[in-house]
């Protein structure tokens, strides 16, 4: 939009001056009402879209709700798990541990894409409580790994 003004004023000087341009005055005068043209367009499109838009953005808010569910569930089913009892023994605790690992790769897979998606929709403040609930399993993965550890070297 900018060179087009400067376009313009150019134009509309080298006419003060008599030196006239009409090509040029008459093909400025038409890329300006094609720029108008397409900014009317596009607030058409945004509109015709906005209720598409809403509706994925709608999707994606009740898919990172059933995500922050299941890593709910998860911690909750993550504490039953073997590798907190002592009886366990150290090589089944850190295979174990292992197997949680992998399980938590999958839920930042998962919620790295949740969050690509919550940040088109212009919605990056939805994502936060999953990777908060990632954070909270990853400590905790990480100090019952330092105790079975420090239990394997005793």
């Amino acid at each position: 939009m900018l060179n087009l003004d400067q376009l313009d004023e150019t134009l509309k000087f080298l006419q003060i001056n008599n030196i006239s341009k009409d090509k040029e005055i008459k093909q400025t005068k038409k890329l300006f009402d094609e720029w108008t043209s397409l900014k009317k367009l596009a607030k058409d499109v945004k509109k015709e879209i906005a209720p598409l838009v809403d509706g994925e953005s709608k999707k994606n808010g009740v898919k990172i709700t059933a995500h922050e569910e299941s890593l709910k569930q998860y911690i909750t089913a993550m504490k039953k798990r073997d590798f907190y009892r002592y009886g366990t023994g150290k090589e089944a605790a850190l295979e174990s541990l292992g197997s949680v690992n992998v399980e938590i790769t999958d839920f930042i897979t998962n919620t790295d894409i949740l969050r690509y998606n919550a940040e088109q929709f212009e919605q990056p403040g939805a994502i936060e409580n999953s990777q908060n609930k990632i954070t909270e399993i990853q400590t905790e993965v990480g100090l019952m790994q330092a105790l079975w550890d420090h239990i394997n070297d005793c």
